[in-house]
């Protein structure tokens, strides 16, 4: 990403204030975090998907694309509360645990 993540995050502050609100929803940066995850930038994804969770703390797919992102990343510990956040918000997120469990070793 030229510039960084940091100048990414600046770009999409000017054009989510310049253009409509419905030009930007979770969609939007976790798309392009899902990209840099799979080109080898899962750092770079992380602090994506860090400000996704800040614009949209409801979400659950939100914290499991940054539990998917840390993982990536060897950040074993993050992914583990982030795909707990997620599962508190929606408990019936069978792939979420799924993860979850992974990461605890098998253990619930």
């Amino acid at each position: 990403m030229q510039g960084g993540p940091a100048a990414g995050i600046a770009r999409y502050e000017e054009l989510k204030t310049a253009c409509p609100a419905s030009a930007f929803d979770e969609q939007l940066l976790d798309e392009i975090a899902a990209l840099l995850r799979r080109i080898g930038f899962a750092c770079d994804a992380v602090q994506l998907l860090e400000l996704n969770a800040r614009e949209y703390p409801a979400s659950w797919r939100v914290h499991a694309s940054l539990g998917n992102a840390f993982a990536s990343a060897g950040r074993r510990a993050d992914a583990i509360g982030a795909y707990e956040r997620a599962l508190r918000l929606d408990p019936g997120q069978a792939a979420v645990r799924k993860k979850l469990d992974a990461l605890r070793g098998g253990r619930p």
